[in-house]
């Protein structure tokens, strides 16, 4: 019960395969808004 937080889902583990997709993910968009910050788009008036 340390790492659960007494959410039952967690008793079981998670599975590796969604993690891995999640992090990708996140790295992909940690990757899209630092090149956003490099070359920002004029702004229209």
């Amino acid at each position: 019960m340390r790492f659960t937080f007494d959410y039952m889902n967690l008793f079981s583990g998670i599975n590796f395969i969604p993690v891995m997709i999640g992090l990708f993910a996140m790295s992909q968009a940690l990757i899209g808004v630092e090149e956003m910050m490099k070359n920002p788009k004029p702004r229209v008036k």
